[in-house]
Formats: C-alpha cells, sequence, structure tokens
C-alpha cells in the first residue's frame, strides 16, 4: 500500500521565470553548458552540497575546473546564482495537487537545492504546510542520485520502499535514482523530454492523481 509520495522539487513542483535560467547563464559565462551532466553533477556538488556562502562554493568550482577566481568573476556569479531567487515560481497545477494529495498520502520533498534559494522558496511558499518533510542536499552534504538520500527518508518516516513511490522530471536522478534503491517512480515529462519513456510517465501534476490508482 503506497502511504507516501516523494517529490522532487525543481523542474518537478516549481520553476524559474527567467528564461533562460540563471544555472544556463552561470555554466555559458565559464564556458559550459549545464546541460552537461558531468558539469551539472560538479556544479550541484559544490554549490548545493553544504550550507557554506554561494560566493564561497563558486570559488571553489572555479577552483576544481582551473578557471582564474578573480573577485570580479566570483562576485559576477555568485550575483547570477542569486538572480534566480526572485525568479522562483510554482507550474499551474502544483500548489492544488499537493493540497488535493496530502488529505490521501503523507509528502516528502527531495531535493539537490542551495541554501539561499531553498529558504527564499520557503519564505515564499506554504513548504511546511504541504510537506511532512524535506530532505535537501545542502543539509545533508550530498545530491541525488545518492541512494543515501531514501535512506535518510525511511529512517526519519518509519516508511519502507514498498510504502512510497517518487514523483520527478529527471530520468536519471529521480526515475534512475529510485528504481536502483527499489523504490518504485513515475516521471514528470512536462517538456516532452523523454518521448521514447512510455510507461510510468505523466505530462502534468493533474494526471498523477489517476496513475496512482494502478499503485
Amino acid at each position: 500500500m503506497i502511504k507516501a509520495l516523494i517529490f522532487d522539487c525543481w523542474g518537478t513542483l516549481f520553476t524559474s521565470s527567467l528564461q533562460p535560467h540563471p544555472f544556463e547563464l552561470f555554466a555559458q559565462k565559464i564556458g559550459y553548458n549545464i546541460k552537461d551532466r558531468d558539469f551539472l553533477k560538479l556544479f550541484e556538488n559544490h554549490v548545493m552540497a553544504n550550507h557554506n556562502p554561494v560566493s564561497n562554493n563558486v570559488a571553489s568550482l572555479l577552483s576544481e575546473l582551473k578557471i582564474n577566481a578573480n573577485p570580479d568573476l566570483i562576485n559576477e556569479l555568485t550575483n547570477i546564482i542569486l538572480s534566480s531567487l526572485h525568479a522562483q515560481i510554482p507550474y499551474d497545477d502544483t500548489i492544488k495537487t499537493l493540497n488535493d494529495l496530502k488529505n490521501e498520502y503523507r509528502l516528502i520533498l527531495l531535493s539537490n537545492t542551495f541554501k539561499e534559494g531553498f529558504v527564499n522558496l520557503k519564505n515564499n511558499y506554504p513548504i511546511d504546510g504541504l510537506f511532512e518533510l524535506a530532505v535537501l542536499s545542502y543539509e545533508e552534504n550530498i545530491i541525488k542520485p545518492n541512494s543515501k538520500l531514501y535512506k535518510i527518508i525511511f529512517d526519519k518516516t518509519g516508511l519502507n520502499k514498498d510504502e512510497v513511490i517518487m514523483i520527478g522530471d529527471n530520468y536519471h536522478d529521480d526515475i534512475i535514482a529510485a528504481r536502483d534503491s527499489g523504490i518504485r517512480a513515475i516521471l514528470l515529462d512536462r517538456r516532452g523530454r523523454y518521448p521514447e519513456i512510455i510507461d510510468n510517465k505523466i505530462s502534468n501534476l493533474a494526471e498523477l492523481k489517476q496513475k496512482l490508482i494502478n499503485y
């Protein structure tokens, strides 16, 4: 019996009103592409896996990439990341769907995110009222797809892998990672990025409740 739903945050429930996304601009500024998975994971490991100030994390990322971390560049890149804060918005179906689901399921948030970004999100949207638990990369010092994040969820909630479903928009970090841990998962493909995936997929959150009937 499914007792809880684990949701990814960014790209699943919330997005940015800025296009291109500030993280894309960050990567372009230093000659990289945020869609390059190797660079994305490096970015997340530096920016989203600790409590350090954004500027410190930017400096450490530049150092690993062997890019001259002069103060002007660090300041510019830090401001690019922080510009994402005022652009945080929920998808149109997010709040209504979560309010409906919380009457039937325990809701858990699992996110790769940086401290300033998540604190700002909580200040503007009813995260605490919607989710029983938020497991965040910057608090745990690890990022998805690390399976230890699921163990943290189970330890804190008393749930087991047969009682939860993961819902997310990233096939590698959310879906494959969950299934590799023995957890069922539903792909939320809002932008049609995964046409080859047929089963256990929805295109918007409004479809989720009907999909859950199959579980």
